[in-house]
């Protein structure tokens, strides 16, 4: 096993402590765990609206997100005011 330091901020510490503390195991090892949860699979994120989308033009998710910014930026901006 690699030995890391890093620094993190004082409130981050303290979420990874308490949350260390709510599964009964070291700091540590909720890193490792909650590092490998994140990072182990990652190469294709998931679209959680890619369904919503029946364009058979549009078929990788680069192209729902740039679906999705370009037909709903209005909308969204209208929602928000």
């Amino acid at each position: 096993m690699k030995r890391i330091t890093i620094s993190l901020p004082e409130d981050l510490a303290t979420l990874i402590r308490e949350e260390a503390h709510r599964r009964s195991t070291s700091v540590s090892e909720t890193i490792r765990s909650t590092l490998h949860a994140t990072l182990v699979g990652v190469g294709r994120r998931a679209l959680p609206f890619a369904s919503i989308c029946d364009d058979p033009h549009l078929s990788a998710g680069s192209d729902i997100d740039r679906a999705l910014e370009a037909e709903w930026a209005d909308d969204l901006d209208r929602d928000r005011r």
